[in-house]
C-alpha cells in the first residue's frame, strides 16, 4: 500500500469570449474549485462519496507493453495501489461504497505468450477478488472483463474464448460476491457483449444475430434469462453502451445510408435517432436518471463538438472554449457536463458546462493541456492535468469551494472594481446567510444579480459582468435557494 500526498491550488474559472480569449482585466474571475493533485496518472472514475479511481500507464525505457497500474484515493487515506496479477490492471467501474471492478493480466506478446486478463472486484477491505472465466479443453481458462458495477455489486462484464485450438467465443455475464458468475443471455449468435448494469441488474451491451451473417444488435435483458433486441435506425448493426436506473438505453446504430448515429432506446418509445449538429454522425457516452444524454456530433461545417440531447428539446451544442472541438465525458443528475475542448491556441481544457452559465474553462495545474472525465452530483470533477514544470499529466480532483468564500470573492471584486452598490447588497447577504435568514440572503443576491444585468455593457464590460452573474448563479444554487 502507497500513499501520495496530494498537492493543491486555486484554479480561476474563466468565463471564455467568442473569440476563445481569456480575459485579464481589472477584476479576476471568481474562484469556485480548488485544483488537487492526486498524483501521476488520469483519474477516470468517481463515486458520489468522492472516492476517485486513478489509471497510469508506465512504458518500459526498452520497449514493450505498457504496465498499467490503478489505484484508489480518498481524502483520508491517499492514494491506494490496487493490487493485480500482473503488468496490467486496468480499473473500469466504481460504486457507491468504494468497490472497484476492471480486470488484470498480461497481453500477448507476438506469438511467444498469449495474452491472459481476470476480470477483478476490490474493495479497502477486503481486497481483490478475481473474477476468472471458465476452462476448457485445449485453451486453458478464458479471459474475463468487467466494464461495469452496480450499487448492489453485482459486476457485468464480457468473457473471451480466443486460442489457436478451440476458436474464437464471447459470452457476457454478471458476477456479485453471494451469487457467483452467471452468463447474461444475448440474442443467440456466437458472441455476446455485456457492457453496463443498473442498479436492478438490467444489462445492456451487444449480442451477434444467430443468422450467420455476423450482424450484431443492441440488447437489453428483461429478465432472468432473456434479453430484447433494441433494433436498428434502418441498417445492420448496433450497440448499446449505457443503461440507466429507468431502463433507458443508449448507444450507436448504423442508419440505412450505412453511416452511424447516436441512439436513445426506452420501452415505450422503441430506438430514436438523436440527429446531429448538422453533419452526418453522432455519437452517444453518457445519460443520467432523467434521461439527459451527452456525446459529441459533427456539425454542418466538419467540426466535432459536445452535445446534450433531451427528448423534449432535442440536441443542443454546448459549443467550444474557442477552438474547433469539443468532447463531452459524463453528465451528472443536475445535468451538469464535463469534457474537454480546444481552446485556439493549440491547447486543449478541460470545462464544465450547465444550463445556467454554459462552457466553462477549468485551466490546469500550470501546464498547457487538460481533460475532464467524470463529476459525482456533488459537482466533484476529475480529470488530468499538465503540470507547469514538466508537462506530465497527473490525475487532478476540482473541488468546488463552499459558496460561502464564493461570495467572499465576489464582494472583493466588486469593491475593487468600484461597484459599492452591488458590494453592499453582496454584505447583506453574507450576512443574512450568517444568521440563516435564507429567504433574505437569497432575495439579496437576487438584487445584486439585477443590478449587474442593469449595468451590463455600461459601467461593467459584459465579460466581467457575466462572470459575477455566473458565480452569484453558483452562489444561490449551493446555498439551496428556492
Amino acid at each position: 500500500m502507497t500513499r501520495v500526498m496530494s498537492r493543491r491550488l486555486t484554479v480561476l474559472l474563466m468565463l471564455v469570449t467568442p473569440a476563445g480569449v481569456r480575459i485579464a482585466g481589472d477584476v479576476p474571475a471568481h474562484s469556485l474549485y480548488e485544483i488537487v493533485d492526486l498524483g501521476g496518472g488520469s483519474a477516470r472514475l468517481i463515486n458520489e462519496r468522492g472516492d476517485v479511481v486513478i489509471t497510469e500507464f508506465t512504458i518500459p525505457p526498452f520497449g514493450g507493453s505498457a504496465v498499467i497500474s490503478s489505484y484508489f484515493w480518498t481524502e483520508a487515506a491517499g492514494r491506494i495501489r490496487i493490487p493485480g496479477t500482473s503488468s496490467q490492471t486496468f480499473a473500469t467501474g466504481i460504486n457507491a461504497a468504494g468497490q472497484v471492478v476492471g480486470y488484470t493480466g498480461y497481453p500477448s506478446y507476438y506469438d511467444i505468450v498469449e495474452g491472459h486478463y481476470d476480470a477483478f472486484s476490490w474493495t479497502a477491505d477486503s481486497g481483490t477478488t478475481l473474477i476468472p472465466g471458465y476452462s476448457q479443453v485445449g485453451c486453458g481458462t478464458a479471459s474475463s472483463f468487467s466494464s461495469g458495477v452496480n450499487v448492489r455489486g453485482e459486476l457485468v462484464g464480457t468473457v473471451y474464448w480466443s486460442c489457436k485450438w478451440a476458436g474464437d467465443g464471447r459470452f457476457a455475464f454478471v458476477w456479485s460476491a453471494i451469487s457467483g458468475m452467471h452468463e447474461v443471455t444475448g440474442l443467440g449468435g456466437w458472441a455476446t457483449f455485456g457492457y453496463d448494469v443498473n442498479d436492478y441488474g438490467q444489462v445492456v451491451g451487444t449480442s451477434y444475430l444467430p443468422d450467420g451473417t455476423y450482424r450484431y444488435r443492441a440488447f437489453s435483458s428483461i429478465a432472468a434469462g432473456s434479453s430484447v433486441d433494441l433494433g436498428t435506425l434502418g441498417g445492420a448493426n448496433s450497440e448499446a453502451v449505457a443503461v440507466n436506473n429507468n431502463g433507458e438505453v443508449i448507444g450507436a446504430a448504423d442508419r440505412a445510408t450505412g453511416l452511424r448515429t447516436a441512439f436513445f432506446w426506452r420501452a415505450d418509445t422503441g430506438m430514436l435517432d438523436l440527429g446531429s449538429l448538422g453533419g452526418a454522425i453522432s455519437t452517444a457516452v453518457a445519460l443520467n436518471d432523467v434521461g439527459q444524454v451527452v456525446g459529441d456530433s459533427v456539425r454542418g461545417d466538419g467540426r466535432t463538438h459536445a452535445f446534450v440531447w433531451t427528448l423534449a428539446g432535442g440536441m443542443i451544442d454546448l459549443g467550444t472554449l474557442g477552438g474547433d472541438a469539443s468532447h463531452a465525458t459524463a453528465i451528472n443528475a443536475h445535468g451538469h457536463v464535463v469534457g474537454y475542448s480546444d481552446r485556439g491556441d493549440g491547447s486543449t481544457h478541460a470545462f464544465v458546462w450547465t444550463p445556467g452559465t454554459g462552457m466553462r474553462d477549468l485551466d490546469t495545474s500550470g501546464g498547457t493541456n487538460s481533460a475532464a472525465y467524470a463529476l459525482n452530483d456533488r459537482g466533484q470533477i476529475v480529470g488530468s492535468s499538465a503540470l507547469a514544470e514538466s508537462e506530465l499529466a497527473h490525475a487532478v480532483l476540482w473541488q468546488p469551494i463552499g459558496f460561502e468564500q464564493i461570495l467572499s470573492n465576489l464582494i472583493v471584486d466588486t469593491a475593487a472594481a468600484r461597484f459599492q452598490q452591488g458590494a453592499g447588497l453582496l454584505r447583506n447577504a453574507r450576512s443574512s446567510f450568517t444568521r440563516s435568514h435564507l429567504s433574505a440572503a437569497c432575495n439579496q443576491v437576487s438584487a445584486f444579480m439585477n443590478q449587474v444585468r442593469a449595468q451590463s455593457g455600461k459601467s461593467l464590460p459584459a465579460v466581467q459582468a457575466g462572470e459575477w452573474l455566473a458565480s452569484a448563479t453558483q452562489v444561490k444554487a449551493m446555498a439551496g435557494c428556492p
